[in-house]
């Protein structure tokens, strides 16, 4: 699926219609569903990189990181889909460490740039430190 200017913004009941393709959380303990999963067809994948190829293919649908669109998305090979609501994720991230001597040089750049880059998102991203 594309969208062009001339085609209007897809809704939530057109979109339950098309495949999914879902990443696996890699977490040992969740039972949360996250995003949305409002259709019944759905394939879940265990990388990013799977659903990229999938949707890139033409299987289906799937929200992905930015990051990893860049190049299928300037190439034309990806198009983002022009929807009415729900376009874009937000999620929480936390930073877990050993705090004082515990903590290397490494970890705290970590810790900063990850602060800085949360700092500077538009809508205001927070990465909670604990």
């Amino acid at each position: 699926m594309c969208c062009t200017a001339r085609r209007p913004p897809i809704n939530n009941e057109r979109l339950s219609r098309e495949l999914q393709i879902v990443i696996r959380d890699s977490a040992s303990e969740t039972s949360v569903d996250a995003g949305w999963l409002g259709t019944d067809r759905r394939w879940t994948v265990s990388s990013v990189q799977s659903a990229l190829e999938m949707v890139t293919s033409g299987i289906g649908f799937a929200w992905l990181p930015k990051a990893d669109l860049e190049y299928a998305l300037q190439s034309g090979k990806l198009k983002k889909l022009k929807l009415i609501s729900g376009s874009e994720r937000n999620f929480h991230m936390y930073a877990i460490f050993g705090k004082g001597e515990r903590t290397g040089p490494a970890t705290r750049l970590l810790v900063e740039l990850l602060q800085a880059e949360c700092n500077a998102c538009p809508r205001r991203g927070s990465l909670r430190i604990v």
